[in-house]
């Protein structure tokens, strides 16, 4: 499936841009811009399709069980992703299709 909308695609790679910049600033994580393989049924499915709203999963680390230093480090980095996420949700995403409920 995935977004066929070309606006909405737009707006979705921008919030993933200034998501992972946010992330990049706050303590020089980068991150590649991948399509997500989850169809049918998962939540940004659920949440694009039926209820016309944009949805990501962020994952960050690469262990299962950080210690508690690392573990607090990525909190960091991900509450700097949800706030600049709330940011771009404030200032509304130009360009997207608002409708898109059946």
């Amino acid at each position: 499936m995935g977004v066929q909308d070309k606006k909405d695609l737009a707006c979705f790679k921008m919030i993933q841009d200034r998501i992972f910049n946010a992330i990049k600033n706050s303590r020089g994580t980068q991150f590649e811009r991948i399509e997500s393989r989850v169809v049918n049924g998962a939540s940004d499915d659920y949440f694009y399709f039926v209820k016309g709203a944009f949805a990501l999963v962020l994952e960050s680390g690469t262990e299962y069980k950080p210690i508690l230093s690392e573990a607090l480090e990525i909190v960091k980095e991900c509450s700097e992703a949800a706030k600049e996420a709330l940011r771009i949700a404030k200032n509304h995403i130009p360009g997207m299709n608002a409708d898109r409920r059946k």
